[in-house]
């Protein structure tokens, strides 16, 4: 089965075969050619996608057509998390930037898991947890080597654009290094 393609994911670590392959019960494998989208901005996140094969971008929309990548997505790496959240919005844009296979597992499949062995669903959320931590703390990190206070920008999502707006260190109550 997917095992086998799935247990180097940070997401399954610590996870057996039969609890990785319960969770694969629901889940399905597309293909996705160089360039193509894989999530549009508007389109509702109904399902978390690890990649198996291949590279994507996660990117937003500034000013005009203006692309702003947020993240390079390799092997093993997932995206659409916020399935878990009670928000189905997301601000941003996924494209394959190479030829990509990508594993897609439903809310369902994750319900599954849940009912038939909670312990590894358990320590699959602590998994998902530890990695948005490190994402967390990899973006305080970059806020926090900010050389002066213009250095600082947030993009705020509006009508599916990022729009970039300045703040002053002390306006974000930020300290500066």
């Amino acid at each position: 089965m997917l095992y086998g393609q799935l247990k180097s994911c940070s997401l399954f670590h610590n996870l057996e075969e039969k609890e990785v392959n319960c969770l694969c019960e629901n889940a399905e494998v597309r293909e996705y050619e160089k360039g193509q989208m894989i999530l549009e901005f508007d389109e509702p996140i109904e399902d978390l996608g690890v990649i198996i094969h291949g590279k994507a971008e996660i990117f937003v929309k500034g000013n005009g057509t203006e692309e702003i990548k947020v993240q390079n997505l390799i092997k093993y790496e997932y995206f659409g998390e916020t399935l878990f959240s009670n928000e189905n919005e997301h601000f941003y844009y996924v494209r394959a930037t190479e030829d990509c296979s990508i594993v897609f597992f439903d809310f369902d499949a994750f319900k599954n898991l849940y009912n038939k062995m909670p312990k590894a669903f358990s320590a699959l959320l602590m998994n998902l947890l530890r990695f948005e931590y490190d994402r967390l703390r990899s973006s305080l990190g970059i806020i926090g080597r900010a050389k002066n206070e213009t250095d600082l920008f947030i993009r705020m999502p509006l009508y599916g654009q990022a729009k970039r707006k300045i703040y002053t260190a002390r306006e974000r109550n930020i300290k500066l290094r």
